[in-house]
């Protein structure tokens, strides 16, 4: 998100350090369950991204602290057996927000069952919601745009029973969820 100038200068790992939840880069890194390399003038540390917005660092907002940075954002590479897929909905075409984004990174053997799946919604929570149920209906089952179809009631209940509490964007967001994945 951003003007030109922002886009040309702006770095992976700055999104990534702000731990921003509308942050596209925050969704779709988790999403390729990727890691980051943190150093500082004591050394560096190796870490899942994951781990890194659970962290207690100096901000409370990652493991991110006060004399570290980000040197380092890396993922393994998919293979041609993997796909992988980024759909964020906002409420404009340029310098918008997110209002929710989706990641998918999926795998499947040479019969076309499901082997790894990832899905992951962005600005959903304070990190990238695991739609951990629609997940394991889907391992081990033949991929069809059926299977898929068939979580899209999962995430819808799982964004009702986790936003309940803020009902201004609830109503939105569970239905829209749906569209992102759809």
């Amino acid at each position: 998100v951003g003007p030109p100038q922002i886009r040309n200068l702006g770095t992976i790992g700055g999104n990534l350090s702000t731990a921003s939840v509308a942050g596209d880069g925050v969704a779709a890194m988790v999403t390729l369950d990727a890691s980051v390399v943190l150093r500082s003038k004591d050394g560096e540390r190796t870490m899942k991204l994951v781990d890194f917005l659970n962290g207690e660092g100096y901000d409370k907002r990652n493991a991110l602290q006060s004399d570290e940075l980000m040197t380092e954002v890396f993922f393994t590479e998919p293979d041609a057996h993997t796909a992988t897929a980024f759909y964020k909905l906002a409420k404009r075409k340029s310098l918008a927000i997110s209002v929710i984004g989706g990641g998918m990174r999926c795998s499947v053997d040479d019969a076309g069952v499901v082997t790894a799946i990832s899905l992951r919604g962005g600005c959903l929570g304070r990190y990238p919601l695991q739609f951990k149920a629609a997940e394991e209906h889907v391992l081990g089952k033949k991929l069809s745009l059926e299977l898929l179809r068939e979580t899209l009631p999962m995430m819808h209940d799982l964004v009702l029973d986790l936003n309940r509490n803020r009902p201004w964007s609830v109503f939105y967001k569970k239905e829209s969820v749906q569209g992102v994945f759809n």
